[in-house]
């Protein structure tokens, strides 16, 4: 009788979580690109699929491992950038707001 063989399981994910200071990226993307500026604030998905299949693999995991993102969340001023929270929120984020605490402008990520 010969030993029967398990299939081959697929290799367990890299588990990840993305954290996003929106006004700290979006910001100054748009004083360089304005229209790039423009589809990070409204095409999230398209640059978080980029992100997770362009990625490298740290050394540990096999190889042909995937990255999964856990954890989605994206701080943002409700105040400046509201515009932009229903494109996060249907990319699968958390969205924490963070208005101003500083006649600056400041917001607590910032502090």
């Amino acid at each position: 009788m010969c030993p029967r063989r398990r299939p081959a399981l697929p290799p367990f994910p890299m588990k990840s979580a993305l954290f996003v200071d929106f006004d700290n990226v979006y910001t100054p993307l748009r004083a360089l690109q304005p229209a790039a500026a423009e589809r990070f604030a409204r095409q999230p998905t398209e640059w978080i699929r980029w992100l997770v299949e362009s990625l490298g693999i740290p050394e540990g995991h096999e190889p042909t491992a995937r990255r999964r993102l856990l954890v989605r969340r994206c701080y943002l001023n409700p105040n400046w950038y509201q515009t932009y929270r229903h494109a996060f929120l249907r990319a699968g984020f958390e969205i924490v707001d963070c208005p101003p605490v500083t006649s600056q402008g400041k917001t607590s990520t910032d502090i």
